[in-house]
């Protein structure tokens, strides 16, 4: 029989192990990834523990100001872009551009070319932000309201178009992808807000607090990384971007995954690099 390489590490990652089926290299590591293929015996096994270093530092890659660089890039994730560039569209200092520079490099997700930085692999970076998602830190609110339908979004449309230097609301989850991807009906309005919008807020639309059947929550934001990357379906109305859509709703339940994936299909393909 002739020789069968094999790859032996304590922790093989997702990625690494890709890199090896695909130069046909077998591997096994101390987690239980196992992969043997030979003459008459194929074994394959993957299991979802990691060391807890790994799991810190995907989850420092998607904290808020981290987030905010990852938002950016998955834009347009092919074309090449300088680190400076990203600093000033994400708004954050040039070092933290560089961490997550550092962190997409390691595992293999992006390219550092003589033209910029590309993501090589946006999907699999998708994937992992959203196993590990966080929500946005902030309060949920539970309220009621009487407006609906085109009422409701005009009387919203007119909040979200006064003149202010940034964003302070926005549609979320279920009622982002009711404008980018229609999935399936919803009767609960789901909104991102600053906090001091939140008085003009209850007032345009009446809004009473409900423990019991609320039909409008509203996220109280504590950091602004959110509202930055909103987007403007239609005029004067702005949504979360398809990303924040995506990891929304793939974190709120079977239903919601499922629209989560048909907003993939229609709004969340890449070509690769």
């Amino acid at each position: 029989m002739p020789a069968a390489p094999i790859f032996l590490a304590p922790y093989i990652s997702e990625q690494s192990r890709a890199l090896c089926v695909e130069a046909g290299v077998n591997y096994f590591d101390l987690f239980g990834n196992t992969r043997l293929h030979l003459d008459n015996l194929f074994l394959e096994r993957t299991v979802a523990d990691k060391p807890a270093s790994e799991r810190r530092d995907l989850k420092s890659l998607f904290k808020p100001k981290s987030a905010r660089v990852l938002r950016w890039l998955l834009r347009d994730p092919v074309t090449p872009v300088r680190l400076q560039e990203i600093a000033d569209g994400a708004t954050v200092s040039l070092g933290q551009v560089h961490n997550v520079k550092e962190g997409l490099l390691a595992r293999e997700w992006a390219q550092s070319t003589s033209e910029g930085l590309i993501l090589t692999d946006p999907d699999s970076l998708l994937d992992a932000w959203r196993d590990d998602y966080e929500a946005p830190p902030g309060q949920t609110r539970k309220y009621y309201t009487i407006h609906h339908g085109e009422a409701l979004t005009a009387r919203l449309k007119g909040l979200m178009a006064n003149d202010r230097v940034e964003p302070v609301l926005m549609l979320g989850s279920y009622s982002a992808a009711n404008w980018l991807a229609p999935y399936g009906r919803n009767e609960t309005t789901f909104l991102y807000a600053w906090p001091e919008v939140l008085p003009e807020l209850e007032a345009a639309l009446a809004l009473e607090p409900a423990a019991k059947g609320a039909n409008l929550l509203v996220k109280v934001l504590e950091d602004e990384s959110v509202l930055l990357d909103a987007v403007e379906p239609t005029s004067d109305l702005l949504v979360t971007s398809p990303v924040q859509t995506y990891l929304d709703l793939y974190n709120s339940g079977e239903r919601g995954r499922e629209a989560a994936e048909f907003l993939r299909r229609k709004g969340l393909s890449w070509p690769r690099a």
